[in-house]
């Protein structure tokens, strides 16, 4: 499986923004390749709808400087 993961350090819910860049970014890879976004902060909910509603294979994952917190698949 390929996987292609970006990485936010933002002090708020972590806006839609930050996964349509990361669909963009598979645009330039192979068909199926997992899009995993780690942020450290939670996915707003408009996030979540963007992901739940990509037909792209993605990934939210939420962590802190102590641990993780969440992931999201859709």
């Amino acid at each position: 499986v390929s996987v292609v993961a970006q990485c936010k350090k933002i002090g708020r819910s972590c806006p839609p923004v930050y996964l349509r860049e990361l669909e963009g970014t598979l645009t330039r890879h192979p068909a199926g390749t997992l899009g995993i976004l780690l942020c450290s902060s939670a996915a707003s909910k408009a996030s979540l709808a963007a992901l739940n509603g990509s037909p792209t294979p993605l990934a939210f994952i939420h962590f802190d400087a102590e641990s993780l917190c969440s992931i999201v698949l859709n």
